[in-house]
Order: structure tokens, then sequence, then C-alpha cells
């Protein structure tokens, strides 16, 4: 009986030295991802915003963190389509663009499209659709899909302004990043362009940009 009480003994030491060495981590669960800590993307440090219609020139606007996000103003024509581009630098010129679009970084991330003014109703000053691609960085007559309406992200799409007598106002754009991992809404359905979705607005948002636009 002492020899096995002396071998039970020598065996249960060795074992706890095992789990002290190891700080006992076989025993603990690993952590879950955290979104608000681990962000599967670089912080923007700059943007552009580039507004093309066939037959005149690209309207194009940069935006930095240097100068706290301001913007200059965008000056457009009423009525004509614009094809509006968004795409997003890291500090050290990198584009990262890319980011928000792969990865599953796609099923987190979407850019609303609202007035900063509360007077303003953005649907009296603008027509929008998501244009977005796969591949992101394709064009569709490079054999790339439209995919806007199936996962709207907002790095592309088509944009109307509309004549008002009210010529100016201020384009708030913001981009979701939905801590809950998924930025479909409740009834599966995706959250319209125009509007920031209430049950959205505490899930975490990336970037907020205003530019002041003027309708001619």
């Amino acid at each position: 009986m002492k020899r096995k009480f002396y071998i039970t003994s020598i065996a249960t030491a060795v074992l706890m030295l095992a789990l002290s060495a190891c700080g006992g981590n076989a025993l603990k669960p690993k952590d879950p991802h955290d979104e608000t800590k681990h962000k599967h993307h670089d912080e923007p440090y700059s943007m552009t915003v580039t507004l093309q219609t066939e037959g005149e020139p690209d309207i194009k606007l940069e935006i930095t963190q240097d100068k706290d996000w301001e913007s200059k103003e965008l000056r457009v024509k009423a009525g004509v389509e614009y094809q509006m581009r968004l795409r997003y630098f890291a500090k050290d010129g990198d584009e990262i663009t890319g980011e928000f679009a792969t990865h599953g970084e796609d099923k987190i991330h979407q850019h609303f499209f609202t007035a900063k003014e509360k007077g303003v109703k953005i649907l009296d000053r603008m027509k929008y659709r998501y244009a977005d691609t796969d591949p992101w960085d394709k064009e569709v007559k490079e054999g790339a899909k439209l995919v806007g309406d199936k996962n709207p992200i907002g790095l592309k799409g088509m944009v109307t302004f509309l004549p008002t007598e009210e010529k100016s106002f201020t384009l708030w754009i913001s981009m979701l990043h939905d801590l809950s991992g998924d930025k479909r809404l409740k009834d599966g359905t995706f959250g319209v362009w125009h509007e920031r979705p209430q049950e959205k607005l505490q899930m975490g948002f990336d970037l907020n940009i205003y530019i002041p636009v003027v309708v001619e």
C-alpha cells in the first residue's frame, strides 16, 4: 500500500508542475474575438471621394485625418448620374480599401449617406444605389459581378443630385463596422442607403465624414 501511495503522489506532483508551467492555460477556453479591440483592417488615415460621369472631368476630394477629416466643397451638376467611388489609405499611403471588402469584412461594413442638417430630407436631395462589385477592384466590363443589391458596402455607387430651390446641404457619409459580426438587420434585410439603422447605432462606426455639397 505504501508503494502504491508513493507512486500516486509522484504522478500527482508531476501533473501539478506541468499545469503550473503552462499557467493553467490548457484548462482555459480561448477568448472570443473582440471586434472593439482587434479589427481585421487598418484604421483609415485618409480617403478620396471621386465622382465620374461620361464626358466630364472627374470630381475628386481628398480628406485626411491631418485636417480633422474636414472636406472641401463638392460642386456637382443637378440631374447628372455620377459613379461615386470611395477609397481608403493608411498613414504610410498604402491603399487599404480592399480590407473592407475581403476576408469576411464585407459582411460587417456598409456605408450610409444622409444629410447632416436635421431639416434636410436626403431623398429630396439625391438618389443613390449601391454598385459594389465582386471582385471589389474590378469593373463589370472586366468580368466583375454587381453585388450591391446582395451585399451593399458603398465603396462604389451611382448617385444623382436633384435640383432643388436650396442649392446646398451637408452630405454625411458614415461607415458601419458591425460589432455583432453581421450587418444585416433583425429581419434579414440590409439597411437602406439613406438612413443609419436605429438597431445598429450601438454597433460601431469606423468613420463619419461631412461634405459640403453645392448643386448647380
